[in-house]
């Protein structure tokens, strides 16, 4: 299984949607590999919309949890945690004290805009 991800870069921010419906080890790495590009390709911030995504692993969630570290002189928003079993994790997690997260990526945009980064 390969990471389906479709990226809309823009001056201000990058959006990267997760095609996958699951987030776990077999495509983890390669989103991994894509968030240090897109940091290496000089987006300062990043919106990762998992609106798609119904299921995440441990090496999922280790995979958010590079693109928080990466994004770390930016903004990184996470964005669409809809699904019940995502939703559980992310909880459980904590993950909303370690970083930003919108119901929508317009929401994430808006915020973006409004500090001006």
């Amino acid at each position: 299984m390969n990471l389906k991800i479709e990226i809309d870069k823009h001056d201000d921010y990058s959006h990267a949607v997760i095609k996958n419906e699951s987030l776990n080890g077999m495509i983890s790495q390669d989103l991994k590999s894509e968030l240090v590009f897109l940091h290496n390709d000089g987006v300062r911030n990043l919106i990762l919309d998992l609106s798609n995504v119904t299921y995440v692993d441990s090496s999922g969630l280790s995979s958010i949890l590079t693109g928080n570290r990466l994004f770390h002189d930016g903004n990184f928003y996470v964005v669409g945690v809809n699904h019940p079993s995502v939703k559980h994790l992310y909880k459980i997690s904590r993950l909303e004290l370690i970083f930003k997260t919108f119901d929508t990526a317009e929401l994430a945009i808006q915020q973006i805009q409004m500090i001006g980064n």
